[in-house]
């Protein structure tokens, strides 16, 4: 079955009765209950209690607040709801909250699968031990990549005794900027209608926030990110900015979606933000980068084959919005809809891209990397890592280009020339 015939399935009817729902539906409507119940939930208009059956404004009966928290607006009769004249802006609001909340949950949860079946880097095994501070951390330990004909893509080994937040945790290791470059498009496309800006942010992260730890096979210390990406938008309703992190899982933030005034410690550190793009610039100029520029050990096979990763996912979107809905639509839709709509395009892409993995893998088709970016025998070979007598450390000359790691100053100085305004929050 390709990919055509899983898009159309169950087509016809979820369209037929998605659209006369939204015809038949009125503004204002009742929810049926026993005659002479009292309903808890007061009167919007006059805080009086609300006799059942209740009568709700049906424009925003999906809405929410700007946590996501679904809200209904109820009247105890219609001289109320037609006194209530401050509602249609707030009805607008809650609708926006709501697309807002479903377009996060949908990025985040297709990053996870992109990240489940074309993870690229080497996992040996997991351990889940606990902190002096009695909290529980996951260590990741790298495998040995010194066979070059290996990879770039590894399967994922049992997560035993693993929940699956720390599934998500381990997968969305070292991942925010490879999430601000491939998600680009995708990102641009879920917050079309409801956005008036995104932005890129660069924030500082410790070691200590970090929920995931890497051990690589040398035996050399983890070596973080000090920085964390994530996107910032603005919704057109009420200008206020919410944060979207696919890939803070590995941070022990899980929530796809942040609303004004709940933002972490670490996403008011010495924030600096960039226009929205300026990782897919990035992860493009990397791929035509020449060997003698980058780190010894560099496998440009990596940012190739995600590339051709991202052109599939997008491909599979693109079928399924001819097929059923667009993604604009997808947010609008109610509850019951919008769920078995986003189950099906998350499932094809899930199928579509375990069969792009496996052929892949096993040579079925191929990805083009330049000649001069193919690995040898001696690309991955480690270097013995040789722990440093106290008070005689050095200063790690790894050969990676500054330019190459997030939020160094080099990194704006490089999105900066290529025309990217940088700016702090």
């Amino acid at each position: 079955m390709d990919i055509h015939s899983l898009a159309n399935m169950d087509i016809g009817a979820s369209k037929q009765q998605s659209n006369f729902a939204k015809a038949q539906k009125p503004r204002s409507a009742t929810h049926q209950s026993k005659p002479n119940e009292v309903n808890s939930d007061p009167c919007t208009t006059c805080a009086q209690a609300c006799p059942k059956p209740i009568l709700i404004c049906t424009e925003c009966a999906d809405g929410t607040d700007q946590h996501g928290t679904a809200t209904t607006t109820i009247y105890c009769d219609t001289k109320c709801r037609a006194a209530d004249t401050k509602h249609a802006e707030l009805c607008a609001v809650n609708n926006q909250q709501k697309e807002l909340h479903r377009a996060g949950e949908i990025l985040q949860s297709i990053w996870f699968i992109w990240r489940e079946l074309a993870f690229d880097m080497k996992l040996s095994h997991i351990e889940k031990k606990k902190a002096a501070s009695g909290e529980d951390l996951l260590f990741f330990h790298e495998g040995d990549y010194t066979d070059h004909n290996e990879g770039p893509l590894f399967p994922l080994p049992a997560f035993a005794n693993m929940d699956e937040k720390d599934k998500q945790a381990v997968i969305t290791l070292n991942s925010c900027g490879d999430a601000m470059g491939y998600l680009h498009g995708l990102s641009k496309k879920l917050l079309a209608g409801i956005s008036d800006g995104i932005w890129e942010n660069y924030a500082a992260v410790k070691e200590s926030d970090y929920y995931v730890h890497q051990v690589r096979c040398t035996g050399e210390p983890f070596r973080f990110s000090p920085i964390h990406q994530y996107l910032t938008t603005r919704l057109s309703t009420n200008g206020e900015i919410y944060v979207l992190d696919p890939s803070g899982a590995q941070l022990g933030q899980h929530q796809a979606v942040l609303a004004p005034g709940r933002r972490l410690q670490w996403m008011t550190n010495n924030v600096q933000v960039a226009e929205h793009g300026a990782c897919a610039v990035n992860v493009a100029a990397i791929r035509k980068r020449h060997p003698d520029d980058a780190e010894p050990s560099t496998d440009f096979r990596v940012g190739h084959v995600q590339e051709a990763v991202c052109q599939k996912v997008m491909k599979v979107v693109e079928v399924w919005e001819q097929s059923r809905t667009s993604l604009q639509q997808l947010r609008r839709e109610d509850r019951t809809q919008y769920i078995t709509a986003r189950d099906s395009l998350l499932g094809l892409i899930r199928v579509s891209l375990r069969k792009w993995v496996a052929d892949y893998t096993s040579g079925a088709i191929t990805v083009h990397i330049p000649e001069y970016q193919r690995p040898g025998p001696d690309t991955f070979r480690p270097t013995e890592y040789i722990q440093p007598k106290a008070g005689n450390s050095k200063k790690r000359n790894d050969g990676v280009d500054p330019s190459d790691i997030c939020g160094t100053p080099q990194f704006f100085a490089k999105l900066a020339s290529q025309g990217v305004n940088i700016h702090y929050a």
